[in-house]
């Protein structure tokens, strides 16, 4: 190694790689010392700097989980290193500071794609790292690919199907709040955007296999509107769909319901679908959760984040920084929030998909100063609490109990 491309000679390298081979091990404050000596110092003018950079983050990622010191060391080397270099290299170290401490990482993202909404190449840029670090729980990777997504910009698009079709472990969950699924299905419909037609095949091929009957139910309609299904990519997605989902689950995805025993099963499975259809009055606004993820949780501040998580981006949009809150108080901040938000006096919560355990129940009874709150359970629930079992005219049942309620 030249002189340009590091304070360190070559001797110096090899003996820190020889040291680090015997040592590289997690928490080894050695030998994360001496990677960051190594990253501080290491130029990448040259293909043996370059690869010293990269085996050094790569290595940081592995040893360093926790490290305040790697932490500190990786975001300096991304705010100050400079070389031809630097986009790939910046880059790696994201992925490195994810590996080191995530939830920092998301905090860092979220707040440089917040600063940068009017900077769109750093906007998506940022986005698209973030997606890599945390595809599962961060809830604004998905509303910021869904903004990109309804761009004009052919490119734009593009770069957010890309990030969607390499993404892993994406959330079925938030994919269907956000819209993304409609708006992939429109850009196929769109004749404007043929050379997104084939990425937009793909994104919809990659998602979660739980999410492929809403595909093939969405992507039906476009027969009604004189798309030809049997051309690529509509005949591609169909048949991807139809060889990963049971033979009973598609034929009912395509055909509907058509005996009448098949009708009252749909109600009862579907009962977060139908729960959709709940109107507000002058009053009062139904909000239905679908809090499967809670069925077993016990742990308080879990409880009330992933109710806030559900909540708040569906009113809160221009501010995709989810709050952290850790009890009934704090989720009751945000519940006013919404209510105001909403201009309205009462909200009724209807709970779906979770039983009301022990502890759900502890909790919710906190919050009934500022909200009516149902499940659908076949449980007795003491007042103020309500319990509704799922039944036929479950709809005609909450919607009379919301108009009681103003």
């Amino acid at each position: 190694m030249d002189s340009s491309d590091s304070k360190l000679n070559k001797s110096q390298i090899a003996q820190a790689e020889d040291q680090l081979l015997a040592k590289l091990s997690p928490g080894n404050d050695k030998a994360i010392q001496n990677l960051i000596h190594i990253l501080s110092q290491s130029k990448a003018e040259s293909d043996h700097g370059l690869s010293i950079i990269i085996t050094s983050l790569n290595d940081l990622g592995k040893i360093a989980k926790g490290s305040d010191i790697a932490f500190d060391a990786v975001l300096n080397f991304i705010i100050n290193y400079s070389s031809s270099h630097s986009a790939y290299l910046k880059h790696l170290a994201w992925l490195t500071l994810g590996e080191i401490n995530k939830d920092m990482t998301v905090y860092y993202l979220g707040r440089l794609i917040d600063r940068n909404y009017q900077n769109k190449i750093a906007y998506h840029h940022y986005t698209e790292i973030l997606a890599l670090v945390d595809p599962q729980d961060s809830w604004k990777v998905y509303y910021t690919l869904a903004e990109m997504l309804k761009s004009q910009d052919e490119i734009t698009i593009e770069r957010a199907l890309d990030t969607l079709s390499n993404m892993v472990n994406i959330n079925p969950e938030v994919i269907e709040l956000s819209g993304i699924i409609d708006i992939i299905i429109t850009i196929l419909e769109n004749i404007n955007l043929d050379e997104n037609h084939i990425s937009a095949a793909i994104c919809l091929i990659h998602m979660p296999i739980n999410l492929y009957s809403s595909i093939v139910k969405k992507l039906k309609k476009c027969l009604s509107r004189q798309v030809n299904y049997t051309d690529d990519p509509y005949f591609e997605i169909f048949n991807h769909c139809a060889q990963n989902m049971t033979y009973p689950d598609f034929y009912r995805t395509w055909h509907g319901e058509i005996y009448p025993r098949q009708q009252l099963e749909n109600q009862f499975t579907d009962t977060h679908s139908h729960l959709s259809q709940l109107q507000p009055t002058e009053k009062t606004y139904p909000l239905t959760l679908n809090l499967k993820t809670l069925q077993d949780e016990t742990d308080i501040s879990a409880i009330a984040q992933k109710i806030c998580n559900q909540i708040y981006p569906r009113f809160f949009h221009e501010n995709l920084e989810i709050p952290q809150v850790n009890n009934a108080p704090q989720l009751e901040r945000i519940i006013l929030q919404v209510r105001n938000y909403l201009k309205k006096e009462n909200i009724a919560l209807i709970i779906n998909n979770c039983e009301p355990h022990q502890e759900m129940i502890k909790f919710c009874n906190k919050l009934t100063d500022v909200l009516h709150i149902a499940f659908i359970t076949k449980e007795h629930l003491d007042a103020p609490l309500k319990g509704f079992p799922n039944q036929p005219n479950l709809l005609n049942v909450i919607q009379h109990w919301i108009n009681e309620i103003g």
